[in-house]
């Protein structure tokens, strides 16, 4: 039973952003929120009985940042319930219920499937002339498709410009997905092949010609180098220079070819007084020209949000919840940030800087990424031949020294 519920919440979390668009017939929400719901029970059941007091301190952060937000939400019931949703699963699944490596695993081949579709949709676009666009619009939520219609239909974007991104509505959408498992390959899952999949990986997103997607790639790369490098060591710094060198002469020959001069151009050149950067970024004025220092502080409310121009993650917190909550944010991912395990640290980092750039505090993202933050591993060593799975204590009759290692190091 441990085992098969483990499973369901894992496989849920590892799924969540893609059946999250997934139509219910007969429901105005899609797949993953009703799941979300649905094994709430379960999760009652199963995990939050056990918790100790003790317990309770490591979600300090956690609640202060949900309850300042339901406070914001004002008379808004449905942001009220998403909040109290987001504090019941992450603190119900912080106890040895998610198993990483099924979680990252699953992410990981998810991403390997991507990519391959990635490469089958260029080359349909560029040897036959044709938009492969695999969706099953039948199968996807109706807001979803009125908004990406151009996508679905058509397979391009707002611009007309053909940009693969497998089964995601938007390469930045695949992007903030695949980094995460290419950071876990290249940051904790130490195997052989570990490296040739996230090169995999990263080839998919770079074809995507997402510019957000590039650079999470060079970044991840780079924190992968440096992470095995001595930077006390004077020829490891030497070498760090020469990467860093090579690398910049790498993407200026990189422009020579139009493909890549491209998705640059989208990036920072201007069509129509529209690029990616001023797409993401530049509608500050829009939202905020208006508010008093008093806003700044303490927000507008989630039920004043009126989304007619695009908002990232950052500049909703800071609407809705005003300076307060996004220091509220930030401490609570701080809270868990920790030495020890290199990969939660960059994850944390990415996902705090990704905030800035893509929308993604709505209460799907905000149960994706901080049940992956804050959860325990399923299993850790208390001591020689001993193991804990959600809080029972088990000592297997025959667990050799090398099965002791590998449970103690994931």
């Amino acid at each position: 039973m441990d085992n098969i519920t483990s499973k369901v919440f894992s496989i849920t979390i590892a799924l969540l952003p893609l059946i999250a668009f997934v139509k219910v017939p007969g429901m105005d929400i899609g797949l993953g929120m009703l799941l979300l719901f649905v094994l709430l029970p379960w999760l009652f059941l199963y995990n939050l009985t056990r918790l100790q007091l003790n317990d309770i301190a490591k979600f300090s952060g956690l609640i202060l940042f949900c309850a300042y937000s339901i406070f914001c939400s004002r008379e808004s019931f449905s942001d009220i319930i998403g909040f109290i949703l987001i504090m019941i699963w992450v603190i119900g699944t912080y106890k040895y219920l998610i198993d990483e490596k099924l979680v990252f695993g699953i992410m990981s081949m998810v991403s390997i499937i991507a990519s391959v579709v990635v490469l089958i949709q260029l080359l349909f676009h560029y040897v036959f002339g044709f938009n492969l666009a695999p969706y099953i619009p039948v199968l996807i939520k109706d807001s979803t498709l009125a908004q990406y219609s151009h996508v679905i239909n058509a397979g391009v974007d707002i611009l007309g410009m053909y940009r693969p991104s497998a089964f995601f509505f938007e390469p930045s959408h695949f992007s903030e997905y695949a980094v995460i498992p290419l950071l876990w390959l290249l940051l904790k899952r130490k195997k052989h092949n570990s490296e040739k999949i996230a090169l995999f990986i990263s080839i998919g997103i770079l074809l995507t010609r997402s510019g957000m997607g590039t650079a999470m790639v060079i970044g991840g790369w780079i924190v992968y180098y440096i992470n095995g490098l001595d930077l006390n060591k004077r020829e490891n710094v030497v070498n760090a220079v020469l990467v860093v060198f090579c690398a910049v002469i790498a993407f200026l020959l990189l422009l020579k070819l139009p493909f890549f001069q491209s998705a640059v151009n989208r990036v920072v050149a201007t069509q129509d007084d529209y690029n990616a950067i001023n797409g993401r970024l530049f509608f500050w004025d829009h939202y905020f020209s208006r508010f008093s220092f008093s806003q700044f502080v303490w927000g507008v409310g989630y039920n004043t949000v009126q989304l007619d121009k695009y908002m990232t993650g950052f500049m909703k917190l800071l609407y809705c919840s005003g300076s307060i909550g996004v220091l509220l944010f930030y401490f609570m991912l701080l809270q868990h940030r920790t030495k020890k395990d290199r990969f939660k640290s960059t994850f944390i980092l990415f996902y705090s800087v990704l905030v800035f750039f893509a929308g993604l505090v709505s209460v799907i993202n905000l149960v994706f990424y901080l049940t992956m933050i804050f959860s325990k591993k399923t299993c850790e060593i208390e001591e020689y031949g001993q193991y804990d799975i959600n809080g029972i204590k088990y000592i297997p009759s025959k667990m050799s020294e090398s099965k002791a290692n590998v449970f103690k190091g994931i």
